[in-house]
């Protein structure tokens, strides 16, 4: 490629160094030869002259991977790479255990199967699980009893209720009488029809207190009953749950001694510690299942960037695994310890990422892209174009036939590419791939 006059020179770099260095460099270069196919020039060991341009063969070009590409402005992301490993989510690890006493009759599950939500892992021979079953339908029974009083007491304050309301109206009815007389007892109405109605009156209040007494106790005796109704099914569901008893299910038919432990969600086995014939207590760890569908990764920081990870612009994480070079994982930070480990001087960091694949297993260790920020567009390279040697970073730029050496100033730096700042411009073709074996060819002159 070539360049307007006094826009992009030959692009070479100052070196500042000293006698020493120089004599020193030059006698710890070490002399490569590259031998190329007859017919296509050769490019021989010599001197280690980064800054003379290099020309390469086909042939060469073909053994070392070569490979050239026009650069352009993309989006790039600052980060922060850490090592970190994979747990399971606390809520998505569970210990299986039983809670009754018996002889374990069967496991069916190893470790490594998969577990679905549901499924029996262990059935248990329980004299106990038998007794609590008769426990279960016995109170059944008596709630069902407590319910046929619940409703005859009911009807019986509905029948108070209903005494009630009539003695009312015979109170109003006999009081308007009382009224009545009471206005005309001057024009020769006899007395005793006053008196009769006034003893009417407080009969019927007297009748009407009665049935409020009794309307009130029917209500009582009614909540009462109810009350009692609502502790039996709490007990029988207290005790179905401790049973694995299904809800729903007909007591009636399933009289038996065997316990069935069932799988509460979805995942692997990881852990078995009983197999039949076993004597199994309340409370005591059989399996282990742990869902792997989704996990954490813990992450070490370093106490130097916690302050860079704190302040960060993105919750996004990339995971990689040395097992698969092809799986490219994504997660997001969920928070940073509160506490350092005293010795190794870091927070771990805890990651929340989906593994839909189970590429991620328990313990293993994973590469971390923390991604800081993002720079909407930036000039930038691979990183593989880049070649460091100590404060210098370039890159080798096609000219024509030749590749020559161009220093640069390098910006935010991600997991694939490096932010160019000063050095190069959009469209240069710049070697991607085969950069560091330049730096090795001896610099030729192309031939005429």
């Amino acid at each position: 490629m070539s360049y307007p006059s006094g826009k992009h020179p030959k692009r070479t770099v100052r070196w500042g160094l000293s006698l020493a260095g120089l004599v020193l460099f030059s006698s710890v270069a070490t002399v490569h030869w590259v031998h190329a196919h007859e017919g296509h020039g050769e490019e021989e060991a010599g001197e280690f002259d980064l800054d003379a341009p290099r020309i390469v063969s086909s042939q060469t070009a073909k053994h070392i991977g070569l490979q050239v590409a026009e650069i352009d402005t993309q989006p790039l992301e600052e980060i922060l790479e850490l090592t970190g490993w994979v747990e399971p989510l606390p809520d998505q690890h569970r210990d299986v255990v039983g809670r009754v006493a018996g002889e374990v009759t069967e496991v069916t599950k190893q470790v490594g199967d998969e577990v679905k939500a549901g499924e029996v892992l262990v059935r248990i021979d329980s004299p106990e699980f038998a007794r609590n079953l008769y426990e279960v339908r016995k109170i059944e029974v008596d709630y069902q009893k407590l319910q046929l009083e619940i409703e005859r007491s009911g009807a019986k304050a509905e029948q108070a209720g209903a005494e009630v309301e009539i003695a009312k109206i015979e109170i109003a009815y006999a009081q308007a009488e009382l009224d009545r007389f009471r206005s005309i007892e001057g024009e020769g109405v006899a007395q005793k029809e006053v008196a009769r109605w006034e003893t009417e009156v407080a009969r019927d209040r007297g009748k009407l207190r009665l049935d409020e007494i009794a309307l009130t106790t029917a209500v009582r005796e009614t909540e009462a009953l109810q009350g009692q109704a609502k502790a039996l099914r709490l007990s029988r569901q207290a005790l179905m749950v401790l049973n694995n008893i299904d809800p729903g299910a007909d007591v009636d038919q399933q009289l038996t001694s065997t316990y069935e432990i069932r799988a509460e969600n979805n995942g692997v086995v990881v852990s078995r510690s009983v197999r039949p014939g076993q004597w199994a207590e309340p409370g005591q760890v059989l399996l282990e299942v742990a869902d792997y569908s989704r996990v954490r990764v813990v992450g070490e920081l370093p106490e130097s960037l916690i302050h860079r990870v704190r302040d960060r612009q993105s919750d996004k994480v990339r995971l990689r695994v040395a097992a698969d070079r092809e799986f490219l994982g994504e997660g997001a930070i969920r928070y940073i310890a509160p506490q350092l480990d005293p010795v190794k001087r870091t927070a771990h960091l805890f990651i929340d990422a989906p593994n839909p694949g189970g590429t991620l297993r328990g313990n293993m260790w994973v590469d971390l892209t923390i991604v800081l920020r993002e720079v909407k567009q930036a000039l930038v390279v691979p990183r593989s174009a880049v070649v460091i040697m100590g404060p210098m970073h370039f890159v080798f730029v096609k000219n024509g036939e030749e590749y020559v050496k161009q220093d640069i100033v390098p910006g935010v730096t991600d997991d694939q590419f490096v932010e160019v700042l000063d050095g190069l411009v959009p469209r240069d073709p710049v070697v991607v791939q085969g950069a560091y074996s330049l730096t090795h060819l001896k610099p030729k002159k192309a031939k005429k």
